[in-house]
């Protein structure tokens, strides 16, 4: 049998990205319950292309989480992937590729979906419902790491912590691709 290959997300999986931007424009942090949230939308392109705000980002999930070997980082960041790498090295995440996706001058990738399948991946942590629904629809199991904006997905692959990684290893990935 061979290893099962792990995908992460970055932002709101490893990165506190909502509370990264209310700290770094000096605002109360507050529960961001959509992705379109009007403070986000407003500010995020002041910060879009700023390094040092992505360098800045707080970290959410623990690097000592991550007991499993990672096979990349997949993120739809507006920064480019140099930026990211940076990040994790600093923050002691797993070594592995970055891969932008969705902002041309990032990367040369369009989708998550497709890197996943050139990669090979047979497991993704996400946040977003979006990725979570597509990711799955290609027959890769996405886990759909618990956030606020994210509670109105009914779904038994939902996990709150990377260490949970082990739980779906030992029931058996290939019995676990359901939505």
């Amino acid at each position: 049998m061979s290893k099962v290959k792990y995908g992460l997300d970055l932002d709101n999986v490893c990165a506190d990205f909502v509370r990264g931007m209310f700290d770094w424009f000096d605002e109360e942090y507050r529960v961001v319950t959509e992705w379109d949230d009007p403070f986000i939308r407003e500010h995020y392109p002041i910060i879009m292309h700023d390094s040092k705000f992505w360098l800045t980002l707080p970290i959410l999930s623990h690097p000592k989480d991550v007991r499993f070997e990672v096979d990349c980082y997949i993120t739809a960041r507006s920064i480019s992937s140099d930026v990211s790498m940076e990040w994790l090295y600093n923050h002691g995440f797993p070594v592995a590729p970055v891969f932008t996706v969705g902002v041309k001058e990032c990367g040369s990738h369009h989708s998550k979906t497709e890197v996943i399948k050139e990669r090979g991946i047979d497991v993704f942590i996400d946040d977003a419902p979006k990725h979570h629904r597509e990711i799955n629809d290609i027959g890769v199991l996405c886990l759909l790491f618990d956030q606020p904006h994210n509670q109105h997905i009914f779904t038994s692959t939902r996990i709150t912590n990377l260490n949970q990684i082990g739980k779906w290893q030992r029931r058996g990935i290939d019995s676990t691709r359901v939505n």
